[in-house]
């Protein structure tokens, strides 16, 4: 279907497409306010409204790329589907994809406004992609960051004892105004002994001294598999873009890209850059650096150059 024909003309029984039209403009409208200018201008603005079924309640909005599609609904999942709620035209679901026509990469249930449950997003042929990173967002607009937080974990509530008292002390110092003496902050421990519990502290506490800081939260695993979406996508440069304005990287797990060489070469150049930067970095995982398996020396060296804290 080509791209007039979606927006004028009966899109659907009932609402036809200068109606619909105009309600995604009156709906970009708010968003734009919601989330701020930067980040409505590099995310929502550049979607297009796509189809709408009355029968199944579908809406369709339109991304330029795969990358993009699942990145707006993973980040801007919760708020597009309660704005179009408001709207009160009986949609129940969203739908973001890649371009006009194309298979939809990323599907936004519209839920009550107590709904929180992720929002996950399918690429054909790739690997499922969830809703695992905290909200990644721009200089000068990070409060999604904060709801995303896990408020359970915060410096106040971690139980210190002589095993984990220099990680916490470290951790401490990461979300401090002051500038740490060390860098990378690589904390390691078996699982359950409270690695992700400190890297939450970590970024409530940098949140609080430095609102308007980028800070980005995810796996390892998430990582790779973002790294690999932009790369099928042909949209690296977005995701390189992104990660490189943090400052303040805090990535859990890294063991899990051991063997990926070309996500492990990509982690090392982002990590090197922020470095040089001055952006902090808190590294998580199972073990040690030097106990770390097909992991690359040059990003083992780098992980061992700052600070090492067993938990």
């Amino acid at each position: 279907m080509q791209q007039s024909a979606r927006h004028e003309g009966d899109l659907a029984d009932g609402v036809d497409g200068p109606a619909l039209l105009a309600i995604w403009q009156d709906l970009r409208v708010s968003l734009r306010r919601d989330i701020g200018v930067r980040m409505f201008d590099q995310w929502l603005k550049p979607l297009s409204l796509g189809d709408y079924c009355a029968f199944s309640g579908t809406i369709e909005l339109c991304a330029a790329t795969e990358f993009s599609a699942t990145f707006v609904a993973n980040q801007f999942g919760d708020r597009l589907r309660l704005a179009w709620k408001t709207a009160d035209i009986g949609v129940r679901n969203v739908r973001v994809i890649r371009g006009a026509g194309q298979t939809a990469v990323a599907s936004i249930p519209v839920a009550d406004a107590g709904d929180t449950g992720p929002v996950t997003a399918a690429l054909a042929g790739d690997e499922p992609v969830s809703a695992m990173m905290l909200r990644a967002e721009l200089p000068d607009e990070v409060s999604p960051l904060r709801e995303s937080l896990n408020l359970r974990h915060v410096f106040d509530d971690f139980v210190v004892g002589d095993s984990n008292h220099l990680a916490f002390s470290a951790a401490r110092t990461i979300g401090e105004p002051a500038d740490p003496l060390f860098n990378p902050l690589y904390i390691h421990g078996a699982t359950g002994q409270g690695k992700t519990h400190l890297l939450h502290a970590i970024a409530d506490a940098y949140l609080t001294h430095f609102p308007g800081h980028t800070i980005i939260y995810m796996s390892a695993e998430k990582f790779m598999m973002e790294f690999v979406t932009a790369m099928r996508a042909n949209d690296s440069m977005a995701f390189k873009a992104r990660l490189r304005a943090a400052r303040l990287l805090l990535i859990d797990d890294i063991q899990f890209i051991a063997g990926k060489g070309s996500t492990q070469e990509e982690f090392l150049h982002t990590i090197n850059e922020l470095a040089g930067s001055g952006a902090r970095i808190v590294i998580s995982a199972d073990r040690a650096p030097h106990h770390l398996d097909a992991i690359d020396p040059r990003i083992l060296s780098r992980l061992a150059g700052g600070l090492v804290a067993d938990i």
